[in-house]
This record gives structure tokens, sequence and C-alpha cells, in this order.
């Protein structure tokens, strides 16, 4: 059992792996075709990238599109929980566009992944938990990693649930409970 979360977590690192080397390389048929694809259609085609028949973590990506990053900057979490650096406010970044990627490892283990332009791409992975019980989605979470070219993701703990404290979502759940305890972390990565 305790190789269990390892083995779950590299799946998912191997996953991550695969979109950006799909996205870092021209398509056979574009090459044969012509100019290779915008990186647009690279990004939105994530959506029929099937994760369904992973063993042991099903997943299912729900939407993929280009974002295109504001002249001031990504837009930061509004606390940090460290106590170093600033605290909300933009992020100074050099990355343009990225692939915002939403979906969800079974059973309800909901994620965002920002992942940066080939060129943008550091080749490091970066997960950021939510705080408290969780609970809650918010891409600001990805967005100080985002900017130091880091593919960003940070999940929902394996639940819906108000933003701090409030864990009635884990009453007679034990499912919830293992998703929350080690699952949602190891799922993402």
């Amino acid at each position: 059992m305790a190789s269990q979360p390892h083995q779950f977590a590299s799946r998912i690192s191997r996953i991550v792996f695969v979109i950006m080397l799909w996205l870092s390389l021209p398509s056979l048929a574009a090459a044969q075709n012509g100019p290779p694809e915008p990186e647009t259609q690279k990004c939105t085609g994530l959506t029929k990238f099937s994760l369904e028949d992973t063993p042991g973590s099903p997943a299912l990506i729900l939407s993929a599109h280009m974002v295109d990053v504001p002249a001031n900057g990504l837009e930061q979490w509004p606390k940090t929980t460290s106590g170093y650096g600033k605290t909300g406010g933009q992020i100074e970044t050099g990355i343009r566009k990225y692939c915002e990627v939403t979906g969800y490892v079974a059973p309800q283990n909901k994620f965002i992944l920002k992942l940066p332009l080939p060129d943008d791409w550091n080749q490091k992975f970066f997960f950021r938990v939510c705080g408290g019980f969780c609970g809650y989605l918010d891409g600001r979470l990805c967005s100080a990693s985002l900017a130091r070219g880091y593919a960003s993701v940070t999940g929902n703990g394996g639940h819906d649930s108000a933003l701090g404290f409030d864990g009635i979502w884990a009453a007679n759940a034990p499912e919830l409970q293992e998703d929350f305890g080690w699952r949602s972390n190891h799922a993402h990565r």
C-alpha cells in the first residue's frame, strides 16, 4: 500500500509529460501537409486526448484553451502561505500566452493545468495544493510557477466545499476522506 501513492503520482507525471511533449512537437500530419499547426489548435486539441483508460487514475479533460497574459502580468493568489514574496497584485513574466486545461481525475479530483508554450517551458512541473480543507479551484494558485516557466497544476483536494475549514463534506464519506488525505495530491502529479 505504501508504494500505491508513488505509483499513482508517477502515472499522472507521465500524463503531464506526454501532454507537454505533444504540445512541443509538430504533428506528423502537419509536417507532411504544410506548416505546423498553430499553438492554439494544439492546445484546444487536448480535449480529444483520452485519459479515460489510465490504470488506477482515469481522467477526463473538460476544456483546453489559450490564454493571453495581460501586459501587466499574471494575477496572483491574494494570500502567500509561506510569508515570503508579495501578496496579491500582478506577477511580472515574459510569458505572453499559455494553454489552460481543466478536467478531473476519477472520482472527483478536479484540476486546472497551465501549460507554457514550448519555447517558454523550463522542462519542469510544479504542483500547488490549495489551502485549508480545500474544496475549490483557483487558477491563480498556478501563477507564480507559470511565470517562471513551469507546467503548473492545482486541484480541489478531491471534493467541492466552501473556502476555508468547512469539513462537512467528509462526514460519512470515506472515499472523499481518502481523496483529500492523499489521492488528490498524488493524482494531479
